[in-house]
């Protein structure tokens, strides 16, 4: 996930949790986005031109009726933006 589109953890959490729920395709189930770290890319600055990806590490909790499943860690990347020369 780019910087320019990764403003926010929620912003960040809802395309996690939107993402899930398109691909499970159920209405009955509810998905859970777990938020389990979270580092902040840092754009380019002219002392530090390419700047510094971040990281959201999460788990995804699906649940329908009395039964829940829990994912293991995952980590989406966020890419930092660079610089403009």
């Amino acid at each position: 996930m780019n910087q320019t589109d990764a403003t926010s953890e929620d912003i960040i959490k809802d395309t996690l949790k939107s993402t899930a729920t398109t691909e499970i395709n159920d209405n009955g189930v509810t998905v859970t986005i777990n938020k389990e770290s979270y580092t902040e890319p840092v754009a380019g600055t002219s002392a530090d031109p390419t700047g510094t990806n971040g990281s959201y590490e999460f788990t995804v909790t699906v649940s329908k009726g009395s039964q829940t499943q829990k994912t293991e860690k995952r980590q989406l990347q966020l890419r930092q933006q660079l610089l403009p020369v």
